[in-house]
């Protein structure tokens, strides 16, 4: 004991000399040797305290306590030690507890200890103004009507995107998973598709409206099967790639055939009879999007409400495509895009089997026609385009088709025209262009008449510059030279006086692999052009010529 009792002895010695870690090293010693004190642990905690150890402090000070817990000392410690670790409330548990034990007679001490507590309010006071507000959830505070509706405005595009949504918070998940018009669009790959069927089914709480199958014919068969016990009254989109027909076939009755009015096709896999989605009386479609074979003349008299056909295929027209399509015109006047383009098959003129008559579709704003196959171009001649908004014809031939459309009113409301890879009639073009009041883009690419072409836009005109509503313009993959295209911006950056015509100003160039224009001339057309692009060639053709 008289081991411990020397050590203590030399540890007050060195703290009154101001040797705090020799003190520290003694007071432990002490302890270690079997010191088991106030003064000791009191005296440790002091030396900690000075040394910036206030955790260690704080363990020597709640032995204080242990020890002797009528002593204020080891309370008011405490105290001090929990302000300089930032824990006031537990600093003015202590000071009040310090208090309880002085004694009536220490009016300095309780003084000492009442401006303790006023320094550990006011830290805390500071400390809260000094931290950032919190965080409110104003989400949940939202009537549930307008978050409902900016649910279903965040899936009307992306409706698979209700499971990361489900994943964001408990409450938007429990919101999602309670309400089943958030899962009433299925998407089906390979990857676990047949669970995922079954839980869609359940949260939908079965009326599915859009089912979109996209993965292997074997993966899709077991989630048909699932399907075929729940009631798809409620399905209205119908998307089926890369899956067999027949196996679609045995899942679907006709009733809910006849109710679809959106029908995806892509890649899908044959089966003897395709053309049994389109056999039935009365469809309700309003838009078909296919890159296979389809039934034209059943589609014809079938269906009465479609607003979108977009066909894309290698697969060729028949040869009496061309009548077959005016009627299918003819029964859905309400009709707004149509887009034909076949990537096989020869020049196949289309004969009509009586006097060509009018086909008045008032509501078509969009054509998008392509192909060797001359059907498709000579459906123009038929139609009365009183709304036409954008042309685009691909690799065909153009013959009457500027001319068809311009006699039937469709060059005045003409807004864009997109010729790519056409045999074109720069004459029969230009008097087309001429009528294009309205013309905001012209892309033409690919076409080795592009200089006529540009070069009729360039010339100057006593009522105005050619499309004088021309903002943007595309000649890349062409023989094109830059003369044209700087006189074609000069002649709209005259002034509004200067013009009886309001001409609008060019906001972008692209002329990409056309070899003949001057690269001196660009950085006038960069300064007075927003967009200009000039990329001479590929870097694929750029590391062959090195």
């Amino acid at each position: 004991m008289s081991a411990s009792k020397d050590a203590f002895k030399k540890g007050v010695s060195a703290f009154r000399a101001g040797k705090t870690e020799e003190a520290l090293h003694h007071f432990t010693k002490a302890i270690k040797d079997g010191a088991n004190d106030v003064a000791v642990y009191d005296s440790r905690a002091a030396v900690l305290e000075k040394l910036g150890r206030h955790r260690d402090a704080l363990a020597d000070s709640r032995k204080v306590i242990e020890l002797n817990p009528d002593r204020w000392q080891g309370y008011s410690r405490s105290a001090r030690l929990f302000e300089q670790l930032g824990k006031p409330d537990s600093a003015k548990t202590m000071v009040k507890m310090a208090l309880k034990k002085i004694r009536p007679g220490e009016s300095q001490r309780r003084e000492d200890l009442m401006s303790l507590l006023q320094r550990v309010r006011e830290g805390k006071a500071k400390r809260v103004e000094a931290q950032p507000p919190k965080k409110i959830y104003h989400f949940g505070s939202l009537p549930v009507e307008v978050a409902d509706t900016i649910f279903h405005m965040t899936l009307e595009d992306h409706p698979s995107r209700v499971v990361s949504l489900a994943a964001v918070c408990r409450g938007w998940r429990t919101t999602l998973h309670q309400n089943p018009s958030y899962w009433t669009t299925l998407y089906l790959v390979s990857r676990r598709p047949e669970r995922k069927a079954k839980l869609w089914i359940k949260r939908s709480k079965g009326k599915l409206k859009g089912l979109h199958l996209l993965g292997r014919t074997d993966d899709m068969a077991l989630c048909l099967q699932e399907l075929k016990n729940t009631p798809l009254d409620h399905l209205r989109s119908l998307t089926i790639s890369n899956v067999s027909m027949s196996t679609v076939r045995s899942a679907l009755s006709p009733t809910v055939v006849a109710s679809l009015t959106d029908i995806k096709l892509k890649d899908i896999v044959p089966c003897p009879d395709n053309s049994w989605l389109w056999q039935h009386e009365n469809l309700q479609l309003r838009s078909i999007s296919t890159n296979d074979q389809l039934d034209w003349l059943a589609l014809s008299q079938h269906c009465a409400h479609l607003r979108t056909i977009s066909f894309r295929s290698f697969i060729p027209l028949q040869r009496d495509s061309g009548e077959v399509l005016i009627e299918l015109c003819r029964s859905n006047p309400s009709l707004e895009e149509l887009e034909i383009c076949v990537t096989a098959g020869g020049i196949m003129p289309t004969s009509f089997a009586q006097e060509p008559c009018l086909v008045d579709m008032v509501h078509l704003k969009k054509i998008c026609l392509g192909g060797r196959d001359m059907t498709a171009p000579s459906v123009l001649g038929r139609l009365s385009l009183p709304s036409l908004a954008s042309l685009r014809l691909e690799w065909t031939f153009t013959r009457m088709a500027f001319s068809s459309v311009a006699a039937r009113g469709g060059a005045k409301t003409l807004q864009e025209l997109v010729l790519l890879g056409c045999t074109i009639n720069p004459s029969e073009l230009i008097l087309f262009l001429s009528e294009t009041g309205n013309l905001r883009l012209l892309d033409i690419q690919h076409n080795d008449k592009i200089q006529e072409v540009s070069e009729a836009l360039a010339s100057p005109r006593q009522e105005g510059p050619m499309c004088p509503a021309l903002t943007h313009i595309n000649f890349s993959h062409s023989p094109l030279r830059a003369g044209p295209v700087v006189q074609i911006v000069k002649s709209r950056l005259q002034r509004e006086e200067e013009t009886t015509v309001k001409v609008a100003s060019i906001q972008s160039i692209i002329m990409d692999d056309c070899p003949h224009v001057d690269e001196n001339v660009l950085p006038w057309l960069r300064s007075n052009v927003p967009i200009v692009s000039c990329v001479y060639m590929t870097k694929k053709e750029a590391k062959r010529k090195r």
